[in-house]
């Protein structure tokens, strides 16, 4: 199989593979944060997950078993190369941040950290949904926790992680019961702290100076700190005093895939399940105007399920999957005609949608705007900003998350949505993606 993995251009980080990890002590696993409904979980080898609604412990491999974790520093270089790994893990989804020259500075920070040589605590990683942000501060973490010394790590050797709004939580709770001083602790002291969704902290200024003092008294004991954000620490209004910190550590954005790392990725999603793609094909699907990493995934289980293991080919999917992958309608289409299609489904103008009003109408026009320029045109989040009036690209990914939710929870908008997809002739069967 033909293979760009090789250019110059290309490097990858190896997620920590399913086989490193088991289900640990159940008892160990509910001891609770502060009565918060937050879970400290001792899973010596549990599967590292996105940090969701719980505070979790992760323990590196070897804490309590004869497996240990690969080198920190291993790097595998081809896609080819990890196809025995591939079959012997039965991994099922992408394992590794794949990146190219639009995330360069990722690059530099996993030849630092891998090397021992990283120390600009905390770290921030940020950028928009889907880029690999949590995964990857995941497998930085277990890195830097492997680097620990055990008079830090006091043989502990744990990985605390925690969604902002549990942290949240978790404060107003200890507050409840007088037990502030013990939840900071817990915070201060744990080997390594990863919080995911800082920016859930935005409207919480309390939290936001607990973390300031808790971030500080890890710095003063040199305890890694990995925050992670959809939006820029020093752009999205965080309180100074945070904006502070953040900015004296590192903050490494991490941008979608280039076309070198997208060709590599689409290989790899196919190679996961077995069915070969020859690199002019994957090139061919990114042509048809498929982008988004979620949706490449569910075109590979499609073909699967209606094709088995044969080779992918574009003109050989069934109509519903050229649907899918948006062969059939979106290439082409002009941005001007969804933005005169959202003004007349809301029944605004596109003046209304390029100004600056905050009304909620309109809120919720340019969040559908911004979701089907993004997962229907797969326009860049620049160009987004520029079609609605010369906005901000973080304002455009955070109008991209609260369409999401609006999407999900809102059927009204839900439909609107449907109803400009329908009128511009780009409806897809499968309904509405989770990105």
């Amino acid at each position: 199989m033909d293979s760009p993995a090789a250019s110059a251009d290309i490097f990858t980080i190896d997620f920590v593979p399913d086989e490193h990890w088991e289900e640990g002590s159940a008892a160990l696993a509910e001891r609770s944060l502060s009565n918060s409904g937050s879970r400290y979980a001792s899973n010596s080898h549990q599967t590292p997950a996105v940090p969701g609604n719980t505070a979790n412990h992760h323990a590196p491999a070897g804490s309590r078993s004869p497996q240990t974790l690969r080198s920190a520093n291993s790097r595998s270089t081809s896609t080819a190369s990890t196809s025995s790994r591939v079959s012997r893990n039965r991994v099922r989804t992408l394992d590794q941040f794949i990146g190219d020259r639009s995330n360069r500075m990722v690059s530099w920070l996993w030849d630092t950290m891998s090397r021992g040589c990283f120390q600009q605590w905390p770290l921030t990683l940020f950028g928009a949904s889907g880029v690999g942000k949590s995964k990857l501060a995941m497998r930085l973490a277990l890195t830097s926790l492997e680097q620990l010394p055990l008079t830090i790590a006091d043989n502990q050797r744990r990985i605390l992680t925690v969604e902002a709004v549990d942290f949240f939580r978790s404060f107003r709770r200890s507050l409840e019961i007088n037990s502030v001083s013990d939840w900071r602790t817990r915070f201060q002291l744990a080997p390594v702290l990863l919080m995911d969704d800082l920016h859930q902290l935005l409207d919480y200024q309390d939290a936001q100076h607990e973390l300031c003092e808790i971030l500080d008294r890890r710095l003063e004991q040199d305890r890694p700190s990995i925050l992670i954000s959809n939006l820029s620490p020093l752009s999205m209004g965080l309180i100074p005093a945070l904006a502070s910190r953040l900015s004296a550590g590192f903050c490494c954005g991490l941008n979608a895939p280039g076309r070198t790392a997208m060709l590599t990725i689409v290989q790899r999603l196919f190679l996961i399940q077995n069915v070969p793609v020859e690199l002019d094909e994957a090139a061919l699907l990114l042509d048809a105007g498929t982008s988004d990493i979620g949706l490449i995934q569910q075109i590979v289980w499609r073909w699967k399920l209606e094709k088995g293991n044969v080779p992918f080919r574009l003109d050989d999917a069934s109509e519903s999957l050229k649907q899918m992958i948006g062969a059939s309608g979106t290439k082409g289409l002009a941005p001007e005609k969804v933005l005169r299609a959202t003004a007349k489904q809301f029944d605004c103008s596109v003046k209304d949608l390029k100004g600056s009003s905050r009304k909620s109408a309109l809120i919720r026009a340019r969040g559908v705007f911004i979701w089907i320029c993004r997962n229907r045109l797969n326009l860049s989040f620049k160009k987004i900003g520029t079609l609605l009036g010369n906005r901000d690209h973080t304002t455009v990914m955070n109008g991209l998350e609260k369409a999401k939710t609006l999407l999900e929870n809102d059927a009204s908008v839900a439909l609107a949505a449907l109803r400009i997809q329908e009128r511009l002739g780009i409806l897809e069967n499968v309904g509405l993606p989770d990105n």
